[in-house]
């Protein structure tokens, strides 16, 4: 099977979800990356955008903030309407406070374990230090849409917990 560069998958994800908004209105759309060119798309034809949390390697003091105000830009009359979300793709599976970052590192394998804990996806600490990250994210992002690996979803069942 053909497998189409990057900028045609995107231009394509856009030609598929501009016809989908036409055809199926309320189906809703969930876009997930981390590029600008996606972001854009996610921007104009999503309903919920799913973020990476940016690059903590590119410089950025704040990726996720740089990555949020990237969509604010790129959508200003649809920002408040959008649902962002953000996928956990790494905590702590026992007491320790540290986090498994085989998912990770398996994305981002030129990211040393200290920038893999800063990335937005990881969480680190005790279950009382995630829920509060979590909260940060709300409060400070706006993200109201959490996802867990399946290998986390136990673990994460106490974050549930401490976010009630």
């Amino acid at each position: 099977l053909p497998f189409p560069t990057a900028r045609q998958r995107v231009e394509y994800l856009d030609h598929v979800t501009a016809y989908m908004s036409e055809h199926l209105p309320d189906v809703p759309i969930l876009i997930a990356g981390n590029g600008d060119r996606l972001l854009t798309v996610a921007a104009r034809r999503a309903h919920i955008i799913g973020l990476t949390g940016g690059d903590p390697a590119d410089g950025a003091e704040d990726p996720l903030a740089e990555r949020i105000d990237f969509v604010r830009k790129a959508a200003p009359d649809r920002f408040d309407d959008l649902e962002l979300n953000i996928a956990i793709t790494a905590l702590p599976l026992d007491g320790s406070g540290m986090p498994d970052l085989s998912i990770p590192r398996r994305f981002l394998p030129a990211l040393s374990d200290e920038q893999l804990l800063r990335t937005p996806g990881v969480l680190s600490g005790s279950t009382q230090d995630m829920a509060a990250t979590l909260r940060g994210y709300r409060d400070n992002y706006g993200v109201t849409y959490i996802i867990v690996q399946k290998p986390h979803a136990e673990a994460f069942a106490k974050v549930i917990a401490e976010l009630r």
